[in-house]
């Protein structure tokens, strides 16, 4: 559409929005389904032994504008019950697989380990960016925090570095694979920033609408331009200004 191909933009979105009613589609009754095996039995249903569900399709419903309100909410509050557990791990789907199920490599991981139904932290981060995007900022926040290196004793890698996972074995609960794992940093950054403190560049443009937990009453930053020049950032209920002046838009140079 910026470009001024209209007919082109209007197949594509066509396109997207027929995804996007498919996947609504994919509905077992209180979550989504992840997908089909070959044979069509479904991955992430209720009736499946391992991956009953799976978080990541509860995570991009929110991303999907042909996903109904009932349906994400429903999804998200079955995502947080079943998947963020008291020991404070957000795992990627539940129960794990057991040796012997046929669902491709991640099978090869021991139970709870990685994709295999640990803490996988793409997964977690897109359960906070969702849970942000539907307006439950201390559920995002409390599974940003989960995310955070060094949440247990048993962590085993550096405490100041994002990991690929943290295990959720019972013999190695907690523990860290692939730490210094730029992927999760990266989402984690670029949630934290456009989610929570509300940072968004569009159009030239850098905007700040900031969504505050119950618990804060504000933040305060400092920008800095593309010119080097700093501006004072600050952030109450009561609004925002930067360099001592009510706006929310922050100076940006491309």
């Amino acid at each position: 559409e910026a470009m001024g191909r209209k007919s082109e933009a209007k197949r594509l979105a066509g396109a997207a929005a027929s995804v996007g009613r498919a996947a609504d589609a994919a509905w077992d009754g209180g979550w989504y389904l992840r997908g089909w095996y070959d044979d069509g039995s479904p991955l992430g249903s209720r009736r499946s032994k391992g991956c009953r569900i799976d978080s990541i399709a509860q995570s991009w419903a929110a991303l999907c504008a042909e996903a109904t309100l009932e349906k994400r909410g429903a999804a998200l509050d079955a995502a947080v019950s079943m998947l963020f557990g008291s020991d404070g791990l957000v795992r990627l789907f539940a129960p794990p697989f057991e040796p012997g199920e046929q669902a491709g490599y991640i099978v090869s991981y021991g139970p709870g380990f990685r994709e295999n139904g640990g803490q996988y932290n793409h997964g977690a981060l897109w359960l906070a960016l969702a849970l942000f995007r539907e307006g439950r900022r201390e559920q995002g926040l409390s599974v940003l925090r989960a995310c955070l290196p060094g949440q247990g004793e048993s962590w085993g890698a550096e405490p100041f570095v994002l990991a690929a996972d943290a295990y959720a074995c019972p013999e190695r609960l907690g523990e860290a694979g692939w730490s210094w794992y730029t992927g999760s940093a990266a989402w984690f950054f670029r949630i934290a920033a456009e989610e929570l403190l509300g940072l968004r560049l569009k159009g030239g443009r850098l905007t700040l609408s900031p969504e505050l937990p119950d618990d804060w009453a504000g933040w305060d930053g400092v920008w800095t331009d593309a010119v080097g020049n700093a501006h004072r950032i600050h952030v109450t209920r009561a609004g925002v200004t930067v360099d001592g002046e009510f706006t929310n838009i922050l100076p940006f140079s491309p």
